[in-house]
């Protein structure tokens, strides 16, 4: 919860340099599907949301900074006992806009901690990895307001335990936000 207030700061102060016909905030959530088998075989599909600022920098290109919040109740595998995981990611990067009248196609690239959380019977264990995210979505300005249809691959390893696990995934989102 530290981590998440300090990244909350961060932005919120990024926000205080931005022009303000260039600066935006979003908020998005939806469906995360984990890549890595053993990953979905404990926890399956879970919901992800959060939020990010952005600084447009020129009518193509923008950059942004954000917070991805996952929580995702699953079993042990040997025991079937109940085991919670909780993952915060931290990222930035930017993004590359096709500029049109009424949409507005993107791709982008970004990076970031990933902090995994994992507590159950046997323990808790909680480890960091670097996560690498790639993006493609649709964004449809409406006046100030913005209306975003997007997806996210990333990948993460992190090793909890004595193996390495890919806790990165693909997240289909739909995000709301305003522009300054």
């Amino acid at each position: 919860m530290k981590k998440a207030i300090l990244v909350l700061l961060i932005l919120v102060t990024m926000a205080g340099f931005a022009n303000a016909q260039k600066f935006a905030f979003r908020i998005s959530g939806g469906p995360y599907i984990p890549i890595d088998q053993d990953f979905k075989s404990i926890y399956g599909n879970s919901f992800q949301w959060g939020g990010d600022m952005s600084w447009k920098l020129n009518e193509v290109v923008t950059v942004r900074a954000g917070v991805w919040y996952l929580r995702s109740l699953g079993q042990l595998t040997y025991s079937g006992n109940e085991t919670k995981l909780t993952v915060w990611t931290v990222d930035a990067g930017v993004r590359f806009y096709a500029p049109f009248d009424w949409v507005l196609p993107f791709v982008g690239v970004g990076a970031g901690p990933s902090f995994l959380r994992e507590y159950n019977e046997i323990g808790t264990v909680n480890d960091t990895g670097l996560a690498v995210v790639g993006e493609a979505g649709l964004l449809f300005p409406l006046r100030r307001f913005r209306l975003e249809l997007g997806g996210r691959y990333s990948y993460c390893s992190v090793k909890p335990v004595e193996e390495s696990v890919n806790i990165g995934g693909f997240f289909f989102y739909a995000g709301f936000g305003y522009r300054f």
